[in-house]
């Protein structure tokens, strides 16, 4: 291979780019073979890896810090894509209303590569339909996530819960439940009522397998919103769905201060409508009282849903 690397160079300097190099030994190698025995070549060799290099076996990952410290080495950190850089990517493909955009800015995270597998699954899943201001989701159709993106955050949960009991991640779906970032205390709360015991080891292996992160005291908070995403479904396919939302909604009804539409909304999709009604009605009332008329509107159709359920 580096003898056909001399052979291209003859005519001119060549860019060489190997993609996810965490995961092929046999490439790690062959970096540090060219790099060592053959650095006189003109090539701009570019290497991507993916933040899940910390997680692959310790004879590639320290073969990787040794490319990193290569004397003729530059590290370059690449954070998500901004919201005019992402709508820029979307609008190269096709014309999306802005509610889609929003929406898939939101669940990709600013990582384009997500943003290409959620569309590519909704455009072949038949979600996505014509509208005034361009595609838009059919109303009504549940959204799932691209098979593959679920398999890798999957993949990463049970690394990081490797050997620990169910209640593990029984207790990140129960997060994954009350929001994107989790106050403590209502997720003991929530596991209290279910069962479930919350053990700080195991939120401890989710931090340092790069799962959750800290949110200021007693908080912390999903690293990305696709890995909620992904436990949201696993609570609906192993049937917990309804129980856990259950368990939310009495645990904020009896003991915690929140907004009385969460509540409504737990008691929801826990499939109790006729208790849903009452706390819709009583979040439209006051935001009626502050004058957000359409904020009203909304919480009172949210009433009626529920009502025309029970």
């Amino acid at each position: 291979a580096c003898n056909y690397l001399e052979f291209l160079t003859q005519s001119r300097p060549r860019v060489l780019i190997i993609d996810d190099i965490q995961w092929g030994p046999d490439t790690l190698q062959f970096l540090e073979y060219l790099i060592a025995r053959w650095a006189h070549l003109p090539i701009l060799l570019i290497a991507t890896i993916q933040n899940e290099a910390e997680r692959v076996p310790q004879g590639a990952n320290e073969v990787i810090k040794r490319l990193i410290q290569t004397p003729q080495g530059y590290v370059m950190s690449l954070g998500p894509l901004t919201a005019k850089a992402h709508q820029a990517l979307l609008g190269d493909r096709m014309t999306l209303d802005a509610g889609v955009v929003e929406q898939l800015a939101e669940l990709s995270g600013g990582n384009p590569l997500f943003t290409r597998e959620i569309l590519q699954s909704w455009i072949t899943k038949g979600v996505l339909v014509p509208g005034p201001k361009g595609f838009r989701l059919k109303a009504g159709r549940k959204i799932p996530l691209p098979e593959g993106i679920s398999a890798l955050w999957e993949a990463r949960i049970d690394s990081a819960l490797d050997g620990a009991p169910d209640a593990a991640k029984k207790s990140l779906m129960v997060g994954s439940i009350l929001g994107q970032t989790v106050t403590h205390s209502e997720l003991e709360d929530s596991c209290r009522r279910l069962g479930i015991p919350v053990d700080v080891s195991w939120l401890e292996r989710c931090f340092d397998g790069g799962l959750i992160e800290p949110a200021g005291s007693g908080r912390w908070c999903f690293s990305h919103t696709l890995l909620r995403k992904t436990l949201q479904e696993g609570a609906r396919s192993r049937g917990f769905w309804t129980d856990f939302h259950s368990a939310v909604a009495d645990a904020f009804i009896e003991g915690q201060d929140v907004p009385s539409e969460r509540i409504g909304e737990h008691l929801l999709a826990a499939e109790r409508f006729a208790e849903a009604v009452d706390p819709f009605i009583r979040s439209a009332d006051l935001l009626r009282f502050r004058s957000d008329y359409s904020g009203a509107q909304r919480h009172l159709r949210r009433a009626a849903v529920a009502l025309k359920r029970a």
